[in-house]
C-alpha cells in the first residue's frame, strides 16, 4: 500500500483528502440580455487534508512548520498527485485520544512559478539612425490672415476701405 507523503513527511493516517480545482470565468452583459463569457483563468489547486500523526509526531510537526515558514515547494502524493504545493495552513489538535501525536487539518495550495526571460534587443547605432534634414531658411513668408466671423470680416473691410480713402 502506498503511503501518503508531502515532501519527505509520511503521514500516519489520512482520514480525508479533499482536492479543489476551479476556474474563474468572466461574464460580460450584452444588449440581448445574455451574458457572454470571454475568458477562463485556471485558479490554483487546493487540497485539504484531515488526518493523524502518531509516530515521531513532534519531529514531523517541526518539519511541516519549517516547510510552511520557508514556503518550500513540495510534491504531494496521495490518492491524487500534485507538484509545487505549499502549506497554507496547519491546524492541529492535541487530545487524550492521541496522547503522543495529534490530529490535523492541513491546507495545501499549488503555486505557479513565473520565470524571467532575458531577450537581447539590437538597437541601431547613432550612425545608422534615420537621417533627418535639419531645419533650413524658409525664405520670406506671407503673413497668415486670421479667420474671423463673417460680421467681423465685413467690419474690418469697411475700416480698411475707410482708411484708404483718407
Amino acid at each position: 500500500m502506498r503511503r501518503v507523503k508531502l515532501g519527505d513527511i509520511e503521514f500516519d493516517v489520512i482520514e480525508s483528502e479533499n482536492p479543489k480545482d476551479s476556474a474563474t470565468i468572466t461574464d460580460k452583459p450584452v444588449e440581448s440580455g445574455q451574458n457572454v463569457s470571454d475568458h477562463v483563468k485556471q485558479n490554483p489547486s487546493i487540497i485539504n487534508l484531515k488526518g493523524q500523526m502518531t509516530e515521531d509526531a513532534a519531529d514531523k510537526l517541526q518539519v511541516l512548520k519549517k516547510y510552511q515558514k520557508e514556503g518550500t515547494l513540495l510534491k504531494y502524493v496521495g490518492r491524487n498527485v500534485y507538484p509545487n504545493m505549499v502549506i497554507e495552513e496547519i491546524d492541529r489538535e492535541h487530545s487524550a485520544r492521541n496522547r503522543l501525536g495529534f490530529q490535523f487539518n492541513i491546507k495545501l495550495k499549488q503555486v505557479r512559478i513565473a520565470t524571467a526571460k532575458e531577450v537581447e534587443i539590437n538597437m541601431a547605432s547613432p550612425k545608422d539612425a534615420t537621417k533627418v534634414k535639419p531645419v533650413t531658411n524658409k525664405g520670406k513668408q506671407q503673413p497668415k490672415q486670421k479667420r474671423l466671423a463673417d460680421n467681423q470680416t465685413k467690419v474690418m473691410n469697411h475700416v480698411m476701405v475707410g482708411m484708404m480713402m483718407r
